[in-house]
């Protein structure tokens, strides 16, 4: 009897808890805006690491002869593909309210991408290609886009902004792994939907998010481990690894571990952190260079920055060149006064 009341009590503690969407979202947002105001400004450099598996490589390398073809080059000559696997390193400054991002997406060697969220706008610039482009708060779009993306308000949709745009549909506690997470459920776009798992033991952080396509599998998937710390203003959890991976396009099931058949994985860990730091406005302003081109979604300007103008030599003065010469023959005179006198002296005393 005491087995059956005891399996009866497990049965019951893992089924589903239902939850109201509009109380589930309260306690979401309260969590991630208590967290955050509890950080407060900090800088963090954090290494980026992207890796192809062996088949999502082979796509790369087709499609970049593909290309190749299409522009009828030489598919002959070696082929320019991203490495199978490589770092880069970042860098991110917020003060809470502001948040700006530098880091290169493609490879070690290229400059650095750079994202300024100041003012309500976002705006994103390509040194490599000479183009910026501004949008209003309201357009950030590409939610979790990369694994810090679900950690930080970085240059995609923040979490708060993620809820308002694809509202959840439904909202429940479930056991992932042993531990009960509140789980949402956010209809997106074409049959999709995000699933969404957060921690209510620590302020209701986003741990795992995970993209559905339209035959209920997985295409993407996103986990994020966090630290406690302590900054001036209380204990928050910090972002400190984190780890997206894409999958083929089949997709996969859900799991509380990673499941593998993956296209391509991105991972990031924080290597250094500064809680508490002093920002200043131009940690968030981005310096265009000259002949960048410049989309404003906002104001629906487009422009191009220009070189810097050519200072002309400044003439020289005519007065000046006359009080060079009257320098020169005063000079020129005390030098022969002199040597007229000494030769003088010379003489008296032979």
């Amino acid at each position: 009897m005491t087995s059956v009341v005891a399996f009866i009590l497990v049965v019951v503690a893992a089924q589903p808890e239902p939850i109201e969407v509009n109380d589930a979202v309260e306690l979401v947002i309260a969590g991630y805006e208590k967290n955050w105001s509890l950080i407060g400004p900090f800088r963090a450099t954090m290494t980026r690491t992207i890796e192809n598996s062996d088949k999502g490589q082979q796509e790369l390398v087709d499609a970049a002869r593909s290309e190749e073809q299409d522009a009828e080059a030489d598919v002959s000559a070696t082929l320019v593909v991203t490495p199978q696997i490589y770092s880069t390193t970042q860098t991110l400054v917020s003060d809470g309210v502001r948040t700006r991002y530098d880091g290169s997406l493609v490879a070690p060697e290229e400059s650095s991408d750079q994202y300024a969220i100041t003012d309500g706008n976002l705006t994103y610039y390509d040194p490599r290609n000479k183009k910026a482009t501004i949008w209003p708060d309201s357009q950030r779009v590409g939610a979790f886009r990369h694994p810090r993306s679900i950690a930080f308000p970085a240059e995609n949709q923040t979490l708060p902004q993620l809820l308002s745009n694809s509202p959840p549909s439904s909202a429940q506690f479930v056991e992932v792994g042993g531990i009960r997470m509140l789980e949402l459920i956010c209809p997106s776009e074409k049959g999709t939907q995000w699933v969404l798992h957060f921690d209510p033991s620590r302020d209701f952080i986003l741990t795992d998010a995970w993209k559905l396509k339209d035959n209920g599998l997985a295409g993407y998937a996103a986990k994020v481990e966090y630290e406690k710390v302590k900054t001036a203003r209380g204990e928050a959890w910090f972002p400190r690894v984190g780890e997206q991976r894409v999958y083929w396009k089949d997709g996969v099931a859900i799991a509380v571990d990673f499941p593998d058949g993956w296209v391509q994985r991105v991972r990031f860990a924080v290597d250094k952190i500064e809680f508490d730091a002093k920002v200043s406005d131009s940690d968030f302003q981005i310096a265009f260079a000259p002949g960048t081109q410049v989309f404003n979604t906002v104001s629906g300007e487009q422009y191009t920055i220009p070189d810097p103008p050519v200072i002309p030599p400044r003439p020289i003065s005519r007065y000046f060149i006359a009080l060079n010469i009257v320098v020169i023959l005063v000079l020129l005179l005390v030098a022969i006064y002199l040597r007229w006198g000494r030769a003088r002296s010379v003489r008296a005393t032979m």
